[in-house]
This record gives structure tokens, sequence and C-alpha cells, in this order.
């Protein structure tokens, strides 16, 4: 199980979008977009995706790539070390050190 940061979303991005778009790849486990009730989306999400392989295709298919007139990041998301440098439960990207 991989665990991704993607970041450059329209505010108008869904969870549900982000979920169609990841299952061309593979099973996506879980899709969670952060969100304020000003804005709507803050521009990044962290999809959770079943199979190692799977992830890894989704990052080559999605990383750098148009989708919706924005070009995407894709990255694997290293929680762990985040972790390790004390952040705890915010609602920033860079609380996420990407690997």
């Amino acid at each position: 199980m991989k665990r991704l940061f993607v970041e450059n979303f329209r505010s108008t991005t869904t969870e549900q979008s982000i979920l169609e778009l990841f299952e061309t790849q593979g099973r996506v486990d879980s899709v969670t977009l952060h969100t304020s009730r000003a804005r709507g989306s803050l521009g990044y999400a962290f999809v959770v995706m079943e199979d190692d392989a799977e992830a890894d295709s989704a990052i080559g298919a999605f990383n750098h790539k148009h989708w919706n007139g924005i070009r995407l990041t894709v990255t694997q998301a290293d929680w762990a070390a985040a972790g390790r440098r004390g952040f705890s439960g915010g609602h920033s990207a860079l609380a996420y050190k990407q690997r």
C-alpha cells in the first residue's frame, strides 16, 4: 500500500474526480482532498493505493501531466518522515515531506 501526495488542483476539484482519475491506474483505497469552506479545494490531496506497482504506475502516468488544464505533481508521501520532524495533524501540505 502506498500513499501518494498529489498537488496543484483547481478549487473546484472533488474527491470523486480524483478517485476516478486514479482508478484508471488501479485500485484506490482512499482519497483525502484538503479543503476550506472559503476556497474549496486547497490544491492538494492524498491518495492511498492498495498495490505498490499500481501506485508507481499512477505516479508515472500523472506526475507533471496536465489534467483539467493544470499540471499535476504526484509523488510518494513520506508520512513517517513528517512525524519525525514534529508535525502533528495540521492541514498544511508542508506537514508532509515528499520522497
